[in-house]
């Protein structure tokens, strides 16, 4: 079932996952892929994955499921500021850790929520 909410998704951001460690002690990206999301610069407090109380910079809809410690970042892979950008999003100034996710299903289960904050 196609969920109603994907109109909404107005906006695109460029996703990368949580790094994998190299084997010598550094880590290594996915490359960046553009995704469907609704983001909102918004502030609005949220547990992290430690159970701490923070403060987000953005809340972010989006169109799948997305890993905590990956990136998100609002606009496309031609936005990016640097190109080795899409291959390591903390060298993008306005890349955004990814803080809490969560998952929602509807009623019948059809379709989900998700949001992220960062």
């Amino acid at each position: 079932m196609t969920n109603l909410n994907d109109r909404n998704l107005i906006h695109t951001a460029v996703y990368w996952a949580a790094p994998t460690p190299d084997g010598y002690g550094g880590y290594t990206w996915t490359q960046g892929v553009e995704i469907d999301c609704r983001w909102s610069r918004k502030m609005e407090r949220y547990l992290d994955s430690r159970g701490e109380e923070k403060i987000s910079r953005a809340i972010v809809r989006v169109d799948r499921e997305v890993a905590l410690g990956g990136y998100l970042f609002l606009g496309d892979l031609d936005d990016l500021s640097d190109s080795s950008a899409a291959d390591d999003p903390t060298i993008e100034a306005e890349a955004y850790p990814i803080q809490a996710f969560t998952k929602i299903a509807n009623l019948s289960g059809g379709w989900y929520s998700r949001k992220v904050w960062l």
